[in-house]
């Protein structure tokens, strides 16, 4: 506040003593743009020191303190309200835009100084120490000096102000050197040397400064040459035809003031026309990269030279490097897919024969690659036309692969949950059917076994001896039945929860299906067709997928019809078959029926839909399979196939 204080009382001095002067009423007046400068760059907190250093100067230049207590008031409010004023239509000190210029031109050097003249000419007139009487032009003089010092002073102040707190390089220094150097020899030869007919070589000079330095450049050489101008006037150095010292030096002024404001409006000009290609430079570089990371591009048709224009991030969507080649429209179909260029091409015409501007609609395509991967492609534009012809195709494209591949997956995730939730509800009618038909079938052996009991028990005097016999075999009978369907039962909660496990030891199969076979003690006629076949297996198991095989032709076929049980060595292992004479099995159940709780066709048909399902698991913990062929004459052939085995690759498998 002290050092403004102190700037404003020297500079201040220095107009008031010039011979220009009309006592403290001077066109040279430098103080006025230092202390628009200091309240616009650092806040009206400053005021204290631009009415210390205005109180000292006037009160030390031989006028009453009254008088100087009033300019002080005048010379305080200028600052004020150019500061107020600038601040509220958003002026910025870097004045790099044409707005800013005429704001502190209107605002800071023509409205605001009128203040300082108004307070200044009436406290001197008021106080008696005016030098003139006429009061209008004593206010013209000390108005046209206070603008011409906000012009030509404030504005270098505030740019370098602003340079130095964006830390902001001078743009081409050696050469804003030279200019500077440039603009001062001129300035000494033409407004000091005496070759005042020369000033058109400052102009060139002042475009220069705008041109290439732009505002700092600009306010700095115009400050130098305003500075020098004035300072040859007062002198004499300049003969400008003005009727005393003070008129030439307002005339030179006026001029200088002219000048000033227009390579200012250059500068901003030009400054907003870097800001704009700035600004179009960042955006651009902004779209590419936005372009690159959602994988679209850009282009643009010029119908009538065929010329296309790709962004890079486009060429790299086909497989190109950016900008590697010119782009013509068959260049462009050229990666299209075959099968895809017809929708592109209707797409177009449809277009050009709409006869006026036409959004295309979107169409998906796919690209080959120069590598040969394919791109599944996205594209979207606008036609426009002109007198009827078109002019301009423009449009993006999306690279949508992922998309479409994850389009497809959800798609085929969601087929997949449709499916496993029809298959649930299958398995849950199933399930219901299975426990219907398991109550079914243990209640009818379990009621078979109760009335013989209970007849047994009441009547047995009643009986004869063969008569006995046959109840106590039926019931043994149904005990076995029962017990078989426990044991399917029993085996579907160990297959759930792993807890089967196959054992391998070499067994003879042949003897093993004649045993299950006379172990069922049953009335059918079942044929044995076997040579001896060895395998490594688990005869238990193997046990339990013969029985199952031979009791689910037993249920499904008539009793007068037989069931026959081959067994035979293969080159790769072992295979057992159980053929009947029933009525088949449909193509369409091939696979499903051995699926659990799967009963067949007749769901009337004994049995709890287990029994080929364990064949089928079995026969897998063996690394076989099971499966079921159509039989020659009628009927269905059930097939289990054990692979080869050594003794060293046997053990147990779970």
């Amino acid at each position: 506040m002290l050092v403004l204080a102190a700037v404003y009382v020297v500079t201040a001095k220095f107009g008031i003593e010039q011979p220009v002067a009309h006592g403290v009423i001077t066109p040279v007046w430098a103080p006025s743009g230092i202390a628009i400068a200091a309240l616009l760059a650092f806040g009206p907190r400053l005021w204290p020191g631009i009415a210390l250093g205005a109180f000292i100067a006037n009160a030390t230049s031989d006028i009453s303190i009254a008088a100087a207590l009033g300019i002080c008031v005048g010379n305080t409010a200028e600052a004020l309200v150019a500061a107020f004023l600038l601040n509220r239509v958003g002026f910025r000190i870097a004045m790099e835009r044409v707005r800013d210029v005429i704001a502190f031109v209107a605002l800071g050097a023509i409205v605001s100084t009128a203040i300082s003249a108004t307070f200044g000419v009436t406290s001197l007139s008021l106080a008696g120490d005016a030098v003139g009487s006429d009061y209008l032009q004593e206010w013209l003089l000390w108005w046209f000096g206070d603008l011409i010092g906000a012009l030509l002073v404030a504005p270098m102040i505030l740019v370098w102000i602003s340079h130095i707190r964006r830390s902001q390089r001078v743009e081409h220094p050696l050469e804003a050197i030279v200019l500077l150097s440039a603009v001062g020899f001129a300035s000494i030869l033409i407004f000091l040397g005496g070759h005042w007919q020369y000033p058109a070589l400052i102009f060139p000079l002042l475009v220069w400064a705008a041109l290439r330095v732009r505002q700092i450049g600009t306010t700095t050489t115009v400050f130098v040459v305003g500075a020098l101008a004035t300072w040859g006037t007062v002198h004499g150095s300049v003969p400008i035809g003005g009727a005393t010292p003070t008129e030439s030096v307002q005339i030179l002024q006026g001029l200088l003031a002219v000048v000033a404001i227009a390579v200012y409006v250059i500068a901003s000009t030009l400054s907003e026309r870097d800001s704009a290609e700035s600004e179009a430079r960042e955006a651009f570089l902004h779209l590419q990269e936005a372009q690159k990371l959602a994988h679209v591009g850009s282009w643009e048709w010029d119908v009538e030279s065929g010329e296309v224009a790709w962004s890079d991030e486009l060429y790299r969507i086909y497989g190109y490097e950016p900008q590697s080649f010119g782009v013509t429209y068959e260049k462009a179909m050229e990666r299209v897919v075959d099968a895809d260029r017809p929708s592109i091409e209707a797409n177009t015409r449809a277009g050009f024969e709409a006869g006026a501007d036409n959004a295309l609609p979107v169409v998906q395509y796919r690209v080959v690659h120069p590598d040969g991967t394919t791109r599944t492609l996205r594209g979207q534009g606008v036609m426009r036309f002109q007198d009827g012809l078109p002019i301009r195709v423009l449009g993006t494209v999306q690279d949508v692969t992922e998309v479409v591949e994850a389009e497809a997956a959800l798609a085929d995730a969601y087929a997949r949950a449709r499916e496993a939730a029809e298959r649930l509800r299958e398995l849950d009618a199933t399930k219901n059917t299975f426990i219907s038909a398991a109550a079914h079938d243990l209640r009818a052996p379990l009621s078979t076994i109760s009335g013989f009991a209970s007849a047994l028990t009441q009547r047995f005097p009643d009986f004869t001896e063969e008569q006995v016999r046959d109840m106590i075999s039926r019931m043994g009978a149904n005990a076995d039945r029962m017990a078989r369907m426990l044991a399917n039962l029993l085996d579907l909660d160990r297959l759930e929860h792993g807890d089967v496990r196959a054992s391998f030891v070499e067994i003879d199969l042949s003897d093993t299906v004649l045993r299950i076979v006379h172990g069922l003690e049953s009335d059918r006629d079942v044929e044995v067709d076997s040579t001896r076949v060895t395998a490594w297996a688990d005869e238990g198991l193997i046990e339990r997928v013969i029985e199952n095989l031979v009791l689910n032709a037993f249920r499904h076929t008539a009793p007068d019809t037989p069931v026959r049980v081959k067994v035979k060595q293969t080159s790769d292992g072992a295979e057992i078959a159980v053929e009947d004479e029933g009525p088949g099995i449909p193509d369409e159940m091939k696979d499903t029926i051995f699926q659990a709780f799967r009963r067949g066709e007749n769901e009337t048909s004994m049995g709890t839909g287990l029994g080929l399902f364990l064949v089928s698991e079995f026969a897998k913990l063996h690394d076989g399979r099971a499966w079921v062929e159509d039989r020659v004459g009628g009927g269905a052939v059930f097939k289990v196939f054990l692979p080869h085995r050594t003794a060293t690759a046997a053990g147990t498998v779970a």
